[in-house]
């Protein structure tokens, strides 16, 4: 015979025979009544948790929450805040669903990119008020102030499409009214953005700025990223306190070592 419960075969030998065991048969009698009580369990616990009250270890928290009315609907429903920011912006799943639909298609067409301040890879600073994202930028700002040379950092941004996107390119520099791009290499995309452009442009490569590169290496040395104001790469500047040693420009020791040793009440650094 098989269990009606477990599906598995049994000697009938149990009760009417319709189970295997009495474990069986208690469990076949509650199954269709389990969904039923889990609910009505459930609405019980959440309704006593609404009320503040203590359901063994578990109680409510209550810290922090504040009526709100769903972005979608317009439901009233309970939410919690951190920093004057509202948990949920919606009552349901189905409503947060809605709206993250409609705050995608909000921004579908929306302009993106732009020119940002250190986006690039290469070493970034400001020197002299001019901020360079890379140690060819700054060469080039260098060479331009030594020689009187006027220019102007570019904040203007022209429209171009890639890959069924809407992006803005924003080229580095002004020149007398030439733009003026620094590039250590070109991908495909720079040569579409190039094509929005409405005014002349002129694309520095590093051939290009052999030039200016050696006039400002050997003026100011190979490590002429040192000019950025603030020494923001942390290169080695000062000499350590205990050793001598080159360390970083804010330190006064290079390595923890020496500065046990610095620091020590006793030490013949002191």
């Amino acid at each position: 015979m098989i269990c009606e419960n477990c599906n598995n075969e049994h000697d009938g030998s149990y009760g009417s025979g319709r189970f295997c065991s009495s474990k069986c048969a208690r469990s076949f009698s509650s199954k269709a009544k389990r969904d039923e009580t889990n609910k009505k369990v459930s609405k019980i616990m959440k309704s006593k948790m609404s009320n503040g009250e203590k359901i063994g270890c578990v109680q409510k928290n209550t810290d922090n929450v504040i009526n709100a009315f769903c972005d979608i609907c317009g439901k009233k429903y309970k939410t919690r805040l951190y920093n004057n920011i509202k948990f949920k912006k919606t009552c349901s799943k189905k409503c947060g669903k809605k709206l993250r639909i409609k705050s995608y298609h909000k921004n579908i067409n929306k302009v993106v990119g732009g020119y940002r301040m250190g986006s690039g890879r290469g070493k970034s600073g400001w020197y002299k008020k001019y901020w360079c994202d890379s140690s060819y930028e700054l060469a080039f700002v260098i060479y331009n102030i030594d020689h009187n040379i006027k220019f102007q950092r570019n904040n203007e941004g022209f429209t171009y499409n890639w890959k069924n996107k809407t992006h803005k390119y924003y080229p580095d520099f002004i020149i007398n009214d030439e733009f003026y791009e620094i590039k250590g290499y070109e991908t495909e995309q720079d040569k579409v953005k190039y094509t929005s452009l409405t005014k002349p442009l002129v694309i520095l490569y590093e051939k290009d700025l052999e030039k200016i590169l050696f006039y400002v290496k050997n003026k100011y040395g190979n490590d002429f990223i040192d000019l950025y104001d603030g020494n923001p790469h942390n290169k080695l500047t000062n000499n350590c306190k205990v050793c001598g040693k080159p360390c970083k420009s804010k330190n006064i020791y290079c390595s923890r070592e020496c500065a046990g040793r610095g620091n020590n009440r006793n030490s013949k650094w002191k």
